[in-house]
């Protein structure tokens, strides 16, 4: 990107690649399909070093001037905020202004994202993206400060950060070693600088990497890693576990700055101008990545920071001469670019610079086709505004761009995770109690909806990106040290990010850990919050409509490890955030955000129905889920028009019904009432009963003194024969069982 690295691609063909995406573009690109459209405007020449430079790149604020990106319906720039240590914007950190801002002391950050965030007059708002190389210094100002004798101490570390190679030199550039923890620390606090304290769009990194693969011999990272591993002296630069820690330490700090932006600012995009360089991949896995450069030889492990979530896009530098000998290499690159995607973006870069004019715009076409698994890229950045093609200028090429290219406005493709977020993340600082140092080295292992482990970096940071929402426990494990362990209910939209910062300290008397949180018998008006701690502790439950509560109930300072707690007071059908606390002497505790939504207070009636049906009378039972009284509507009709009622508060309810006719079909309604209100079934129906009807009379076994009469009813019912010599009988045999085939034998009978 910058003059200084030309130096490095000059006979090695080096690319820019763009970012993968969360779910690539599944249809081919067609005008005005949303795309991420930049430039890289780099502050080694014209582009931002002065207020008149910034409008005519973006437009004058408050004006409808549009400047050249809008006009060329472009919707982003990615501008060099910070070269060798220094900086386009006043710093926080102590950085000083870089040479050729004129005034010396221009905001240029400032001045652009003015620009860019103009709407005037419908004018389309510009993204802009922070560009900072990460660990050059040349030799400045910051590099002094930073130089003292190294002593290579783990127990107080030195103030020595550069880099050096295997002969113990330091680099050309004077780059600072990310294995240093304090330059680690320090380098994050720059982007972090940024990202607070100015509206950018993105955070980008460049330079994230080594620039050869004998380097990061700094003697505070040596020692860190023979204190890791049990081992003394130098490592040899070809020692696979050496190099696995070198490209460690550059990961470490791309993961802690997105987890702290992702805690700071979640809006806020996380990228960088990632190296490709020969040789090419020979396919798009991962084992093909890792025959590559970036991987083997200058440790900037990209394609795994993608995999992880731990940048929002990748903008590789994918620079290649569409004309000369490796225009394969830059085929096989935007391929693996195109199918990489992991879950973020991908913004393929090309190396517009080192094309004709021609070549430059088919390199900018080419990155929206398929590559041959079908897959797409989100969009592109090309280097560079100032360079956009061989010794080209923007006005030769803005209007080729123009008419091929982006002929039309497009917005920037959307990034689910941050728009519509589904996961939650848990980052932290892992220190030891006794003496307040980062705890280096430490293992974080989290247990629950997914399984983890991380090594701290050398300043105690862990961070785990995209996990499921669910409760966690995270486990900090250090040799000499007792765990330290913390419970955490990932959830989404209860904290800023979604990141729930839990910093562990080993050996510090750790608080109660929270467990098993419940509500249970929910009603109308209350419930019961049941919790368990490891340790004897008091209780205590917040509660309100929001995540922000606003009651709680009175501290119940009794010490147990199973809780509960009665919520009382509250109204029916109506949902409810709460939390749990627990307090003891070694500290305080709080769970996660948990609902429960009470029930509406308005009986439910179930079960209805109808038994003990006689001639004239029948019973109506049902169940109620709360206490309620009993009324059952009935008549000859779904109208009913008669009512019996018991005001008696019950949830298993009983009416009997007296006074029916026989032989009739009743319909009948069972109604339910409380303070909350009244329920009332359907439609129900019953049958009374009434006298038998006789039928198949018949005499059988008949002798000199007996005989059996049997008989058949429609319905059961008692069994009596009188009989006698004449019609006026006499004599009478009586069964009371109810039955429907009835029989009766008579004996005594005179022959």
């Amino acid at each position: 990107m910058l003059v200084g690295r030309i130096r490095i691609w000059i006979g090695q063909a080096a690319l820019l690649v763009s970012l993968l995406v969360v779910a690539g573009r599944v249809l081919a690109y067609s005008p005005g399909d949303p795309e991420f459209r930049a430039f890289w405007v780099d502050t080694w020449g014209t582009g931002i070093l002065s207020q008149s430079e910034v409008d005519t790149l973006l437009g004058v604020p408050g004006t409808s001037t549009k400047g050249q990106i809008r006009d060329a319906n472009c919707n982003a720039v990615v501008i060099e905020v910070r070269r060798n240590c220094d900086a386009c914007y006043p710093s926080s950190m102590g950085e000083p202004y870089m040479s050729g801002l004129s005034p010396a002391n221009f905001n240029a950050l400032q001045a652009v994202i003015n620009a860019a965030h103009d709407t005037t007059g419908g004018k389309k708002r510009i993204e802009v993206h922070a560009w900072i190389v990460t660990f050059r210094t040349s030799g400045g100002l910051v590099y002094t400060r930073h130089s003292d004798p190294p002593t290579g101490s783990l127990t107080n570390l030195d103030n020595y950060w550069p880099t050096r190679d295997d002969t113990g030199a330091e680099t050309d550039d004077k780059a600072f070693d990310p294995g240093h923890p304090l330059c680690e620390e320090y380098t994050a606090n720059v982007a972090m600088d940024i990202v607070n304290n100015f509206d950018v769009d993105g955070i980008h990194f460049d330079y994230i990497r080594f620039t050869a693969n004998n380097q990061g011999y700094n003697p505070t990272s040596v020692a860190r890693y023979n204190a890791r591993y049990g081992l003394t002296g130098q490592p040899s630069a070809s020692n696979e576990q050496w190099k696995q820690w070198r490209r460690d330490q550059v990961t470490n700090l791309v993961r802690k700055v997105y987890a702290k932006v992702q805690a700071s600012k979640p809006w806020v995009k996380v990228s960088g101008a990632f190296v490709t360089w020969n040789p090419s991949p020979t396919a798009s896995t991962r084992a093909a990545f890792q025959a590559t450069r970036p991987y083997y030889d200058v440790y900037s492990d990209w394609d795994s920071w993608i995999q992880e979530g731990i940048v929002d896009c990748a903008m590789p530098m994918t620079y290649y001469d569409l004309g000369g000998s490796y225009a394969a290499d830059w085929t096989r690159w935007i391929n693996f670019e195109k199918d990489r995607h992991g879950t973020r973006h991908m913004y393929i870069g090309p190396g517009l610079y080192l094309n004709s004019l021609s070549n430059a715009i088919t390199e900018l076409q080419q990155t929206r086709t398929a590559s041959p698994a079908g897959n797409y890229a989100e969009g592109w950045c090309g280097y560079s505004y100032r360079v956009p093609y061989v010794s080209g200028t923007w006005s030769g090429f803005s209007p080729s761009l123009v008419s091929n290219v982006t002929s039309t406005w497009a917005d920037i493709p959307a990034m689910s995770w941050k728009t519509n977020p589904t996961k939650g993340h848990i980052s932290g600082t892992v220190t030891i109690a006794s003496t307040g140092k980062w705890a280096d080295g430490a293992l974080v292992t989290i247990t629950g909806p997914q399984s983890r482990s991380q090594y701290v970096d050398g300043t105690g940071f862990y961070a785990f990106i995209d996990l499921t929402p669910g409760v966690y426990t995270v486990t900090a494990s250090l040799a000499g040290q007792p765990n330290g362990v913390r419970t955490v209910n990932v959830q989404v939209g209860a904290v800023t990010g979604n990141m729930y910062v839990t910093d562990i300290a080993l050996g510090a008397a750790t608080p109660p850990a929270i467990s098993n949180v419940q509500a249970t018998n929910i009603g109308p008006t209350a419930a019961t919050i049941t919790w368990n701690t490891d340790q004897n502790s008091d209780s205590q439950v917040e509660y309100g409509l929001t995540s922000t509560y606003g009651w709680s109930t009175p501290v119940d300072s009794t010490q147990v490890t199973s809780h509960s707690v009665a919520l009382t007071g509250l109204s029916p059908n109506t949902l409810y955030h709460y939390r749990v606390k627990s307090s003891n002497a070694n500290g305080s505790s709080t769970s996660g955000d948990y609902t429960f939504t009470t029930s509406s207070g308005v009986p439910v009636i179930t079960n209805v129905q109808a038994s003990n049906i006689t001639n004239n009378s029948a019973t109506i039972t049902w169940t109620t889920n709360i206490a309620s009284s009993s009324t059952v509507n009935y008549g000859l009709t779904s109208s009913y028009g008669s009512q019996r009622t018991d005001s008696s508060q019950v949830t298993s309810h009983s009416i009997t019904l007296t006074g029916l006719s026989a032989k009739t079909t009743y319909h009948y309604q069972c109604v339910s009432t409380n303070a909350y209100g009244t329920a009332t079934s359907t439609d129900y129906t019953f049958t009374t009963n009434g006298p038998p009807v006789i039928s198949n009379v018949q005499s059988t076994g008949v002798t000199a003194s007996t005989a059996t009469i049997t008989w058949t009813t429609d319905v059961a019912s008692d069994s009596t024969v009188n009989y006698g010599t004449t019609t006026s009988y006499g004599s009478q045999q009586t069964n009371a069982s109810q039955v429907t085939s009835h029989s009766i034998s008579l004996s005594g009978l005179t022959p």
